[in-house]
């Protein structure tokens, strides 16, 4: 049973239903934090701190969980909502093959926060990476538009994003 589980069960479904994973753009300063996955869906691909949410974990908090597990960050609360993002990958015969529903959070973070940042649990490296340097990062586009939301939502100046 999961650690935030209320002790219910969950509804039976008729057929399989997206996974959801929650994820966080890290910033300071001008650069965001970026994470090489070390496993999963996105192995190998530089992607923003996130994970799986947990049955009976709200969405915050499993977000705090994963950035504090990949990088040793811990925060005590996020900036608020950058969006939701669906990703969906179809199978050789055309069925979908993987379903997630990503909830994406912002928070902007010190500079000591921001030393102390490593590579932890499923990430197998991590960067600070200047905003204005983002396209020579290789990465998924919806991955490459929620930061830049973030960006703005944060108030980071157009000129130094």
């Amino acid at each position: 049973m999961s650690r935030h589980s209320d002790r219910t069960r969950r509804p039976e479904r008729a057929g399989p239903c997206p996974a959801v994973g929650v994820g966080v753009v890290v910033l300071n300063d001008e650069a965001v934090l970026l994470v090489k996955r070390a496993r999963g869906e996105k192995a190998g691909e530089w992607s923003i701190p996130g994970g799986h949410l947990e049955w009976g974990e709200p969405l915050e908090a499993a977000a705090r969980r994963e950035l504090a597990e990949e990088t040793g960050i811990r925060l005590d609360a996020l900036g608020g909502l950058v969006d939701v993002v669906d990703l969906i990958r179809h199978g050789a015969d055309g069925a979908v093959a993987v379903h997630y529903v990503l909830v994406d959070f912002w928070v902007r973070v010190s500079g000591e926060q921001a030393r102390a940042a490593r590579a932890m649990s499923d990430a197998a490296a991590l960067r600070w990476q200047p905003l204005t340097r983002l396209a020579d990062i290789p990465m998924w586009e919806a991955t490459r538009m929620v930061i830049a939301k973030a960006a703005r939502l944060a108030g980071v100046p157009e000129k130094e994003r």
